[in-house]
């Protein structure tokens, strides 16, 4: 089982730019990286404070049932690109030379299944190293992965780097897999992988 900290919610925010904080004014940190659970699963919004913050901004009406609605999703993807950027804010009013990284799954994936529109994030600045997990068994499907349109566009604005599975407690991920998909990454030019 999963819980999730509402990242409509003030309190959790406030938690998030104060650790955040205190790690730029304390530590000699290089940067601060958010990754695919830096969002809010889609099923997830239909708790008390999130629905009386969405009737404020829709006239007292709750929101829709369906939880894949595309006001209700952009909607929240919204609120949620607004978090990333006051993150970003207080990250550089502390400590200028960190990086914001990111490391999200494939953009529409993200969008769909997280509220994550990291393209926006990136597009607003916010973004200054992006790691796309590309955690796939099939070549074919992560070579058109690292093909997409916004992972083309990542690229050429920021050091984007593709995050390759190496294996999960319980499941390993075979060795000539992982080089095939580091020599993938290797003939496309992009900044590096991660594991």
């Amino acid at each position: 089982q999963r819980v999730w900290l509402n990242p409509f919610h003030p309190e959790v925010q406030g938690f998030i730019k104060e650790m955040v904080a205190e790690l730029a004014a304390n530590y000699d940190i290089d940067g601060f990286q958010v990754d695919d659970h830096m969002g809010l699963p889609v099923a997830y919004g239909y708790d008390p404070y999130t629905v009386n913050l969405y009737k404020l901004d829709h006239n007292g009406q709750g929101p829709p049932i369906d939880e894949k609605d595309p006001e209700w999703t952009r909607w929240r993807a919204d609120k949620i690109t607004d978090v990333i950027g006051d993150i970003f804010t207080t990250l550089k009013s502390r400590k200028a030379d960190a990086v914001m990284s990111v490391s999200p799954n494939p953009h529409v994936w993200a969008y769909e299944y997280y509220l994550q529109d990291w393209d926006t994030w990136l597009k607003r600045g916010h973004v200054e190293e992006l790691i796309i997990q590309l955690y796939r068994n099939d070549l074919g499907r992560f070579v058109y992965e690292m093909g997409s349109d916004t992972a083309e566009f990542a690229r050429t604005h920021v050091p984007t780097s593709v995050g390759i599975l190496s294996g999960l407690r319980g499941r390993s991920v075979p060795m000539s897999q992982i080089a095939e998909q580091v020599e993938a990454v290797r003939d496309r030019n992009y900044s590096g992988v991660a594991f």
